[in-house]
Parts: structure tokens; sequence; C-alpha cells
């Protein structure tokens, strides 16, 4: 530091080297002189230029130079500062660079989105490659990233190079799959984006099903994906131009349809039912939820005798007493591996693996089975957490709830026992994507029909549920 520049570094922490006093007390100091901390620094910009503003703003030129420079360079550096950055109010914004790259930047007169791109690269490698390579190698690194929408990924320039050599489309194939962070080039699969590209030669359509937000919307120009399910999720769309049938995009979702059905299926709903609820309501089965179990039932009901053995009244004793059932309303307890040729044998097969020795088995186990996902609870709506309360519940209402407690420990259904005065019912609830609550079935004693008080009681509850889904 030249002699001049001390002593305008003494000027600016208010030491009066006019006077004797002040003198000796620079040259005694004058080796040790500075600013401690960049707050200290911040703190006399202020105190010299009567500015306000962000402090780390004000605290870039720490060490680099002294704060009546640093004021000098002031309104140049904040007028660069709201052209770098994405969010200039909210200094502290991931969608902004740093204010130590952004000066960096500033210092090395790299034009203001060159700053903004090269954050990425920045904050992997540190301010020095930022300082100390080279212009063009900078500017040509942040063409590369200003040709990408990768904002969340910290890279080498080596990535965004690549990256910055494919259209939109590519981009998004090559990023697919890795968590936001560092990406490495040997972590994108290069395999599956030269098959993009080659798929993308075939036309604008299936350009289009790589794309998304504005370019897709510029590629379609109004028009849907998929012609021939134009009604189908954007999801399935993409599926379908990149040559997947509906028949697959069924058997993905877990149930085997025909042609004629899996195409149904697709031009009514247009994929938001699930294959396996559109066909019960197809044949007027109740809702199940295994794709193997329904095509099983539509079998059955197709042959007469399936359907009488289906749709016949039994008589069953329980510790209550008789009671009075039909195979139809046990469809839900089914499992894949229970299915016979035929009815009878294929519910004596169930019983047999879920029968009345597994539930004396289990009367008495307390092993809480699931947590509450929902927090929404009181003395009329109550969820059924252990296997003691889900027999009791069953032994109570007289139906078949007792033996879920299996799929409730697997975490694919919750139990919910409902009480208005003197009425009871029990729903079965699962957990939908984003928390959302949906009801798979809701019985009443021995299966039948919820009374309406319970039926309101239920819909409160979805509605509280929903307002806390909603509020997280």
């Amino acid at each position: 530091m030249t002699p001049s520049a001390q002593l305008q570094l003494a000027a600016d922490y208010g030491m009066d080297v006019t006077t004797v006093s002040g003198a000796l007390r620079f040259c005694r100091i004058r080796p040790t002189i500075g600013p401690r901390s960049a707050g200290e620094y911040a703190a006399i910009v202020r105190r010299l230029g009567q500015v306000e503003g962000d402090g780390r703003l004000l605290a870039v030129g720490y060490n680099c130079v002294s704060p009546t420079q640093f004021l000098e360079l002031l309104d140049d550096w904040l007028a660069y500062w709201y052209r770098a950055a994405v969010r200039p109010e909210t200094v502290g914004s991931n969608y902004n660079p740093s204010p130590e790259e952004a000066w960096v930047a500033y210092r090395r007169r790299l034009p203001p989105h060159a700053a903004r791109a090269c954050t990425a690269i920045a904050r992997r490698r540190g301010l020095d490659w930022l300082a100390h390579a080279g212009r063009s190698e900078i500017l040509d690194v942040a063409r590369a990233v200003a040709r990408t929408s990768a904002e969340n990924y910290v890279a080498s320039p080596r990535v965004w190079r690549a990256l910055g050599r494919l259209c939109p489309e590519l981009q998004r194939v090559a990023l697919k799959g890795l968590p936001y962070g560092l990406v490495r080039y040997r972590e994108i699969d290069w395999d599956a984006v030269a098959s993009a590209q080659r798929l993308i030669l075939l036309g604008v359509r299936v350009r289009a099903a790589f794309a998304t937000g504005r370019r897709l919307s510029a590629l379609l120009g109004g028009k849907p994906l998929c012609p021939a399910y134009p009604n189908a999720t954007l999801e399935l769309q993409r599926r379908l131009v990149l040559g997947s049938s509906p028949r697959e995009l069924a058997a993905e979702a877990g149930c085997v349809l025909t042609k004629a059905e899996a195409h149904a299926w697709l031009s009514s709903s247009g994929g938001s039912v699930a294959p396996a609820t559109w066909l019960c309501g197809e044949h007027g089965l109740p809702l199940l939820r295994d794709g193997v179990v329904v095509r099983w039932a539509v079998q059955q009901c197709a042959r007469r005798d399936g359907l009488r053995a289906l749709t016949r009244e039994r008589t069953f004793r329980r510790p209550q007493g008789m009671i009075r059932v039909r195979y139809l309303d046990l469809l839900d307890e089914l499992r894949p591996e229970d299915l016979r040729g035929s009815v009878d044998s294929t519910f004596r097969a169930a019983t047999q693996a879920r029968g009345l020795s597994w539930i004396e088995e289990h009367r008495e186990d307390d092993r809480i089975l699931c947590g509450d996902p929902w927090g929404v609870q009181n003395r009329r709506m109550r969820l059924l957490r252990t296997n003691r309360e889900l027999i009791r519940e069953g032994d109570e209402m007289n139906h078949c709830v007792g033996s879920y407690g299996i799929m409730v420990d697997r975490g694919e259904c919750y139990i919910l026992a409902l009480r208005w005065r003197n009425h009871r019912s029990t729903a079965e609830i699962s957990q939908e994507g984003g928390g959302r609550a949906t009801v798979l079935q809701h019985r009443g004693p021995e299966n039948g029909d919820p009374h309406p008080a319970c039926e309101a009681l239920l819909q409160s509850y979805l509605r509280r549920v929903e307002r806390i889904r909603r509020k997280f």
C-alpha cells in the first residue's frame, strides 16, 4: 500500500494525521491499519458516504479497495448488480449470484449476463476460476449456460459447454433423474441423449414430447400432443407419442386390459382414473385395488355359474352370531395368490390364508401399525392403528375389517372408525400423492350402507384433511 493510500485509509477511519498526536498514532499502527471485518468495512462506507443499503453489497470491497475508493465506484457497482441479479432486492436469493461473485465479475468488466450465468461454476470451483480464467473462456461458458434451464445445478465448464450444444428438449433428457446439485460429465446418460436425438428427427410432435412449458405450447400451436387421445393426461400423451401402447400403460398401472378395453379406458377417462378402478365401474363391481383380482372378477361375472356364486347370499358364524354376506362384497379381501378357477375354491383359499386363526392370534396385538398422516381425530372420528382395534371393530360391526391389519401395516390404507350417537360406520382411506385422502370404501354394520350422519361425518373429516394438506 502506498503512503498516500495509507493516509487515505487513516482518514477513512477518522484519524486526523494533521495533528501531532494523530501523526504519532498513525506511525505506530500503520503496519496493521485496515478494517478488521467486512461488517466494519460496510459501517465505514455508510459513515463516509451517508448511504443506506444491504451491508452485503457494501462489504464486497473489503480487502480490495479503500472505503473512499469504493464510494467512488458505488453507483456504477449498484447499477451493475441490478443488471446482473435476477432478484436484486433480495440479495441472498438463490436466483442471484452472490455479491462477491458479482463484484469479481464487475472488477473484470464482464457483462452482467456473464456474472449471472457463471454463478453455478463459481460456486463449485470458487472465486479463483472467475477471477483468473480467460475472458473468452468465461464468455463461452456464459453463452452455454444461458442456453440451458438448469439454474438448480452446479457443473464444470465442460458440462455446461456440452449442454449448451443441445436443444432444450435434449437438455431435459440429459438432466432427467439427476438430483439438484453437483453434476459430473460421466453422470449424464449420453446414450439416452443420442437415442432421443434420433427420435426427435422423426417430427415436430416427437420433439414436443420431450418439451415442456412455453416451448411445448409453441411447438404444438394449440393442438393436442396425441390427437388420438386428446383427453389423456400430458404425461400419458408423451408416452404414447414415444411409442407406448394403451395396453402397456394400463399394465404399468397394475391392470391387464384387452386392446379394446385399453382404448376405451384412455378415451373415456384420459388416464386420470386407474385402469382397475375404471374396469370395476364398467362391470358394476365394487372398487378393487388389484388389477389381477379385477380381471378374475370380470371373467367370473361373464360366466353364469361364476356370477351366481358371487351374488348368492351365504351364512357364516361369527362371535356375535350368524351373519349373511355375498362373496361380491368380499372381493376387496382377495389377493392374486388366492385366485383359483372357481369362486368357491378362491374364497376357500383366502379363508385358509387369512382365517379366524390369524384373527385369534393377533387379537391382543397392540403394536402400532401406522402413524396418523393427517392428525385429524376426535371422539367421533378415530384411526384404528393396531390389530386389537381392527379386530374389535370387525367383531362389533360384523364385517371383515379385522383382517386388514396386514394392509394397514404395509401402508396400503388407513381404517377410520366413525361414530355419531348410536350410528357407526367404518371407512377405508388411502393416501395419494401430495397427502390427498381418497375413500376406497365406506361400510356400515354387516357391510351395509352407512347412515347419512356417518357419511356427513366422513365428508367433514376429508374437508379437514384437505385444509391441512393445502396449508402445508
